[in-house]
């Protein structure tokens, strides 16, 4: 949630996150899979997607840095980028 607090406080764009039990976000997806199916379109939440979500995955920018010279943004100015991006690109927040 902490993500989601520093894009709310950076785009000044006033939403609630909602919490929802792991599992009921699981029954969602499973049942967003079937009626997809059913339908024949896409899911917009799949539950191979929800499955992924509950994996914590952490990732470093160490390697990249070390061996490739990458620079790394902080994640404030990133936020920000990506945003002005979307404006800029007409899409709403």
């Amino acid at each position: 949630a902490t993500f989601f607090n520093k894009v709310k406080t950076i785009s000044g764009v006033e939403k609630k996150l909602i919490h929802f039990p792991f599992f009921l976000v699981l029954i969602g997806g499973f049942f967003s899979s079937i009626f997809a199916r059913i339908i024949g379109k896409q899911p917009d939440l799949s539950y191979g997607m929800v499955r992924l979500m509950g994996i914590e995955q952490y990732y470093s920018s160490a390697k990249a840095v070390k061996e490739l010279q990458m620079p790394q943004t902080p994640t404030d100015k990133a936020i920000e980028d990506c945003l002005n991006w979307f404006r800029a690109n007409n899409i709403k927040l």
